[in-house]
């Protein structure tokens, strides 16, 4: 295996070496289940990621499915396929309107081709729900004393509720990088130990107590599935009312489920263009939370978008990104290319991050290249960002 600095010759590509592994019962030219193949765009901005998926799924379907009418292709596409998430409001309504708006071109083709025209382009499905999340703003400390006294009902779900609500109240700084199920996980796991609810329950839910303390122990994903339905339940009713502190809140904590439940799934495919920010211009909440959580991409966002898409990616799913080229020859993420040797026996009892030469395999890589600039030693340092492709598997070494 190369050592990391290695990768600082003058072809930043130096990863070629590494052999792809072929998954398995998924052998090169083979067929693949459509219905499972879901692209997330943690960073979606307008959605031109989702938006070039959307063609690219819609001929899938057209091949496999060649008599499936145009406005079933495109529903199934924007609920069954694609997710996006951008901590910019304005920005998911701009990919849902861009999403929409293609939907409803390839239901007009269609009818075009069959010569049934129509006076207006229509979408698929006025009440179809998008995959499409943004952060809340709204949240702030204490957000859930304020909901529990809006709905005393959820008091008895106050012990798991406490992680949701720490997650989404650092939603509007940390965007996709919060690991909401690492908070609920806890809670789950201290239920699990305990094996019963604090006390102070008001004994008519004895039985709603033990209902939950038995899916802590048996099924904790379906525990954590029925308390994300509670609270959407809860907000929506809030989203409705006509006092307006009210409806914004539940407004904004819906959005912040919507979060949650995105974040706490993995895909076929993840696929981004992350924002970049050196650690030195980080404020103080991000960067701690990076540096906890993400250490080995700590020098730059970009570095701990890389780790978090890995995250968000099922096992031998792909990874596709857009990022700067200095993670590739720069002694600052060496840890992030790959742990050197006398560390990786520690890191692997810890389960923790041993490198992405360790950890998966390059299948495409593209560094694009400043033409105005000369071709010397310094060109590399002029290279604009690099564009990659890994599948979500350790490299066959």
């Amino acid at each position: 295996m190369p050592e990391p600095d290695r990768l600082a010759g003058g072809n930043p590509s130096g990863l070629a070496p590494l052999r792809l592994r072929t998954d398995e019962g998924a052998p090169d030219g083979g067929t693949f289940n459509l219905s499972t193949l879901t692209v997330m765009d943690p960073c979606m901005g307008s959605g031109h990621f989702l938006r070039e998926a959307f063609d690219m799924l819609a001929a899938m379907y057209r091949e496999q499915h060649p008599k499936m009418p145009a406005r079933e292709i495109a529903g199934r596409i924007l609920r069954d396929h694609l997710y996006g998430i951008d901590i910019d409001p304005r920005a998911a309504q701009l990919a849902a309107l861009t999403l929409s708006l293609r939907a409803a071109e390839l239901i007009r083709d269609e009818e075009r081709q069959r010569r049934s025209p129509t006076s207006a382009l229509q979408t698929p499905n006025s009440k179809l729900q998008m995959n499409l999340a943004t952060t809340p703003t709204g949240l702030t400390p204490g957000a859930l004393e304020r909901h529990l006294e809006r709905h005393p009902e959820d008091r008895i779900f106050k012990p798991l509720l406490a992680g949701i609500f720490a997650a989404l109240e650092q939603a509007d700084i940390l965007g996709s990088l919060l690991r909401p199920g690492e908070h609920l996980d806890e809670a789950i796991g201290k239920l699990q130990r305990t094996q019963n609810l604090p006390l102070g329950v008001d004994g008519d839910d004895a039985a709603l107590r033990r209902t939950i303390t038995e899916l802590a122990k048996h099924d904790p994903a379906e525990l954590k599935a029925l308390l994300l339905d509670r609270v959407a339940q809860s907000f929506a009713a809030e989203a409705g009312e006509a006092d307006v502190a009210a409806a914004l809140f539940g407004r904004e904590a819906g959005e912040g489920v919507r979060l949650l439940r995105l974040l706490d799934r993995r895909y076929a495919v993840v696929v981004t263009n992350p924002p970049y920010m050196g650690s030195g211009n980080m404020d103080a909440p991000l960067k701690n939370y990076v540096s906890r959580h993400y250490p080995s991409g700590k020098r730059d966002l970009y570095a701990a978008f890389i780790l978090r898409c890995l995250e968000l990616c099922r096992p031998n799913g792909r990874v596709a990104m857009v990022t700067q080229q200095s993670w590739m020859f720069l002694r600052s993420f060496a840890d992030l290319r790959a742990l050197p040797e006398d560390k990786l026996a520690a890191a692997r009892k810890k389960e923790q991050f041993t490198g992405l030469l360790r950890e998966t395999v390059a299948q495409h890589l593209i560094v694009i290249i400043d033409t105005t600039v000369r071709s010397t030693a310094r060109s590399l340092e002029t290279a604009a960002p690099a564009v990659w492709v890994v599948p979500n598997a350790a490299a066959e070494l």
